[in-house]
């Protein structure tokens, strides 16, 4: 019987041996979960404040993007737009800093195909959500 539990000790050591998973293994497969924890985070939260026309940075800092022609801030349809666009372009194809030299109002490449500028608003007097196109017309 003693030979038998030296026999599967002896085994289980081998499979371990086989199947160990390094400390530097641990470290970068926590690295990447507390990246990609965070990346979904800022999405969710990201979700919440284009509502109101502000990514989580421009929350943070008081900033708001407004769309002037309209005379309101950014529908969140607008700022995932401009959010993806500014991912895109300015990650993939580096047409940032061209859309920042040809543009007159020296925007970025999200403000540029969405319409919007970006405005300092700390106190948040802007008005944070599009007016109800039956209250004007009443």
């Amino acid at each position: 019987m003693a030979w038998a539990n030296e026999e599967i000790a002896g085994l289980l050591r081998e499979y371990a041996e086989l199947t160990q998973i390094t400390g530097g293994d641990a470290y970068t497969l926590a690295v990447l979960l507390f990246i990609i924890t965070l990346g979904i985070g800022y999405l969710a939260w990201g979700v919440v404040t284009w509502g109101s026309g502000q990514t989580p940075a421009q929350k943070l800092l008081g900033l708001r993007c407004w769309r002037p022609e309209a005379s309101r801030p950014a529908s969140r349809r607008q700022m995932a737009i401009r959010q993806i666009t500014g991912l895109l372009l300015n990650g993939e194809l580096l047409m940032g800093p061209l859309i920042l030299l040809v543009s007159k109002d020296r925007t970025s490449v999200g403000d540029f195909f969405v319409g919007t500028v970006v405005l300092h608003d700390p106190d948040n007097i802007l008005p944070t959500q599009a007016p109800d196109p039956g209250a004007i017309l009443s």
